[in-house]
């Protein structure tokens, strides 16, 4: 036995199976968690910014409602403290003392509200202050000028307005409500001058936080002339503050979704502006049920994604392995590779271990063949040794026949046909010959049985010129032709006729010897067909020939070698079916 030499075959991938698991299932969780906040916002979205739009919109309307609550406080208190008539009395009596006597004034009204930093009253161009906290260093003409008040145009402003803005304090940073109101006579309601109140920073922060941090949430105010307030005062809403424009409340479109907060927004008539509100939290945070939601969406994702990478990094290769071996085992093709994977070592030591073994097996097969082909020429050339001397023994006792009864000249050209006839036998030694030789064998041998008996037998032959180089064991024609003359002769002096004919179709030839003799017995047929020993001295003629033409051709089922008709005391008529085929054994049909 010849085994191909091995080569070492370079590993196409120094991965494991597990290492190609958990690299799939990361890859598969990251794809997951993308994929699903991606399908989450897409999907949640819409829904969750009208949540939150209408969260927001409630929360700004009560907060709406609180602050114009404490600026009508203040804007009523203003009004009592305009029309007050002491201070009436004050602004219309004598200029020695005024501004002291207003101050006073100013003071103690000042005590009875703590939410109010200072009141200014502005008569021309003169500017009476009363603060919370001692002041120094006054600039009135600056004051006024930051606060949009000319004392020249004393009828330029309405008699009440909210604005937003900074209190003459130094130490002030912050932004703050003030009222300006008209300071009118009551008797002759001529304009007078000026009343403005600044509410406190810090009381104002104070109180709206408290009410703010139970909701987490950020106020914007804007004036009518821009400038804001926010609360509470660290707030990051300012920022956006550019960016906050009002819009209708029925508006629950996506503004700036993924990296913006949403905002609500509504005129606040009491200072000509708009307010705006958002909430400090994520718009995702407080949603529990839409948190399930993306879970859901991701465990969902997962289980698909991990599927569709699992099966084609982990099981694909291993399912292609065994389809190739399905089709090796149903279409018996051993010439099938296993592929060559590189996902992981494992699949790749399976395939290179099943190429090895079909190689070996390969190999294997091979050597059987060859060894069932020698088999084959040793059987045919045992049975070969086998008709030679059988009918060597029966001529050579023709001829003692012969030669006992003072037959010479018939002894000597029976030896005569005796050697023509066995120098076309051997054939150059070799166990197959072509149908034209075969009838040559055939001419002799009945020559030899003429010589015995001129009147035994008559012979036609009807063959297709196409099928004169069809191969066949030597002798095969010869042994129908010996068992018709021997076995199918009905009685003495009656001559047999026996046919030979040859026709050739695709890829065979039919070979027939009919004679008109005692015909064979059916069971004896039928015993003939099974392939079983036959007691008659003509089953080994017989089996002879059907085992040669199996084994040269190849021919497993007898059926497909040979069709017996007969009819006992009429006729019997062998039909060999013998395929096509070079000196070399192969076949015509399958060399194209």
């Amino acid at each position: 036995m010849i085994f191909k030499e091995k080569h070492p075959q370079v590993k196409m991938t120094d991965k494991t199976i597990t290492s190609v698991l958990l690299g799939s299932y990361i890859r598969t969780m990251i794809i997951s968690l993308f994929l699903g906040l991606l399908f989450f916002f897409v999907i949640t979205g819409k829904e969750m910014v009208y949540r939150q739009n209408l969260n927001n919109s409630r929360i700004l309307t009560t907060f709406s409602y609180f602050i114009n609550m404490q600026l009508e406080d203040i804007k009523r208190y203003s009004y009592n403290l305009i029309i007050d008539e002491e201070l009436q009395d004050i602004i219309d009596g004598k200029e020695e003392g005024k501004s002291k006597q207003i101050s006073t004034f100013l003071m103690n009204k000042m005590a009875e509200r703590n939410e109010i930093q200072s009141i200014h009253i502005v008569l021309g161009k003169d500017v009476i202050s009363e603060y919370k906290q001692p002041v120094f260093d006054q600039e009135p003409g600056q004051f006024l000028k930051e606060l949009g008040i000319n004392p020249d145009n004393q009828e330029e402003k309405s008699s009440f307005y909210w604005e937003i803005g900074r209190d003459n304090i130094e130490i002030q940073r912050d932004n703050t409500f003030y009222l300006v109101g008209s300071i009118r006579s009551k008797t002759t309601l001529k304009h007078l001058g000026y009343l403005i109140v600044f509410l406190d920073p810090n009381e104002l922060q104070k109180k709206i936080n408290l009410y703010l941090q139970e909701l987490d949430y950020e106020v914007l105010i804007k004036s009518g002339q821009g400038n804001t307030i926010s609360f509470p005062s660290d707030s990051g809403i300012e920022k956006y503050g550019n960016l906050l424009v009002y819009r209708e409340e029925a508006d629950d479109s996506w503004w700036q979704l993924f990296h913006k907060k949403q905002y609500s927004s509504r005129k606040i008539n009491s200072i000509q502006g708009e307010i705006y509100g958002m909430a400090r939290v994520s718009l995702y945070a407080p949603n529990v049920e839409f948190a399930l939601i993306l879970l859901l969406i991701i465990t969902i994702e997962f289980i698909l994604i991990a599927s569709v990478i699992i099966k084609r990094r982990v099981t694909s290769p291993l399912e292609e392995i065994a389809r190739r071996a399905r089709k090796i085992g149903i279409q018996g093709n051993l010439s099938i590779l296993f592929p060559k994977e590189e996902y992981y070592s494992e699949a790749d030591d399976i395939s290179k271990a099943l190429n090895e073994m079909m190689e070996q097996i390969r190999g294997l097969i091979q050597e059987v063949e060859r060894r069932e082909k020698l088999q084959k020429k040793l059987e045919l050339s045992v049975i070969n040794h086998q008709i030679k001397p059988h009918f060597l023994y029966n001529t050579l006792n023709a001829v003692s026949i012969l030669i006992s009864v003072e037959e010479k000249e018939s002894a000597n050209q029976l030896v005569k046909s005796v050697a023509k006839y066995y120098r076309a036998c051997l054939n150059q030694g070799k166990d197959m010959i072509s149908l034209k030789n075969e009838l040559e064998i055939v001419e002799e041998y009945i020559k030899i049985a003429l010589i015995r008996n001129p009147d035994i037998l008559r012979v036609t032959y009807v063959i297709d010129p196409e099928a004169g180089d069809l191969q066949i064991p030597k002798m095969t024609i010869q042994t129908l032709v010996e068992n018709s003359i021997k076995y199918g002769i009905k009685q003495m002096g009656e001559p047999i006729r026996i046919t030979i004919s040859a026709e050739s179709k695709e890829g065979y030839a039919e070979i027939t010897v009919e004679d008109n003799g005692s015909g064979i017995k059916k069971d004896i047929i039928e015993r003939i067909m099974k392939g079983e020993s036959l007691e008659a001295e003509s089953g080994f003629g017989l089996r002879s020939v059907v085992m040669r033409i199996s084994l040269s051709h190849d021919i497993k089922n007898i059926s497909d070698i040979i069709r017996i008709e007969s009819r006992e005391g009429e006729f019997t008529k062998v039909i060999l079916k013998v395929p096509f085929q070079n000196e070399t054994g192969i076949s015509k049909r399958d060399s194209h």
